[in-house]
């Protein structure tokens, strides 16, 4: 009766043990772009951030990783410039929902000059960015929060280029830099796409290229 009942003790004590342990803690994983030293680190930088919900509302930094940086974005007065928030949204008139979203407050307009292709040359770049994103509520399948437009310099084909893209494919991208060097990011079907932009050849520099370099998922 003795070993009845140590072996039932031994039993709920190996349980609560079981039920009390963590889960496993989410991870970004790379899917591509392994043999990269931007994506290796770009990993290691996001899973500083693994215990967050995902960051499919906007990348994160760690300042630990000083390769990286933002551009300086410059606010603007978003209900004064609507003809640039039709710009960057593809959108005119704009839709009711982002109408909306303006007159409460919730999205920001904001300007930067980066060198998008790689040319020497400085574009105007605007972002959109709506404010009510909920990492927590929203889809990790869906795609972010941010959108981008490459404003073009006359007779640049690169900058016209870009917009041609953004607007075939929709894709809500972001710009970080890594070296000094521009970068393009999305948050796509749960994860977070890289891309590498630049002239595609030397006798067409104002030209524009861009293809994915890392595939970085997002597991819980």
């Amino acid at each position: 009766m003795l070993i009845l009942k140590r072996t039932a003790g031994c039993f709920i004590a190996a349980s609560m043990l079981i039920f009390s342990l963590p889960s496993a803690a989410a991870e970004y994983v790379i899917t591509k772009g392994e043999q990269f030293e931007l994506c290796r680190e770009l990993a290691e930088n996001l899973n500083t951030f693994k215990d967050e919900p995902p960051l499919l509302c906007g990348l994160k930094l760690n300042p630990k990783f000083t390769n990286f940086r933002f551009p300086r974005w410059e606010m603007m007065d978003v209900r004064e410039n609507i003809e640039i928030v039709k710009m960057v949204l593809h959108n005119d008139p704009v839709s009711k929902w982002t109408q909306a979203l303006i007159d409460e407050g919730q999205a920001t307009l904001s300007s930067a000059f980066v060198d998008i292709n790689f040319d020497g040359r400085p574009n105007v770049v605007y972002r959109f960015e709506k404010l009510n994103c909920d990492p927590e509520k929203e889809n990790p399948s869906t795609y972010g929060s941010r959108n981008v437009y490459i404003h073009p310099i006359e007779n640049d084909r690169g900058s016209r280029a870009f917009r041609a893209a953004t607007e075939r494919t929709l894709m809500p991208y972001d710009i970080f830099y890594y070296k000094g060097r521009p970068y393009l990011y999305s948050w796509s079907s749960g994860g977070f796409v890289i891309e590498e932009t630049s002239s595609p050849m030397k006798e067409f520099h104002e030209g524009f290229a861009s293809w994915s370099v890392c595939y970085i998922d997002y597991r819980p």
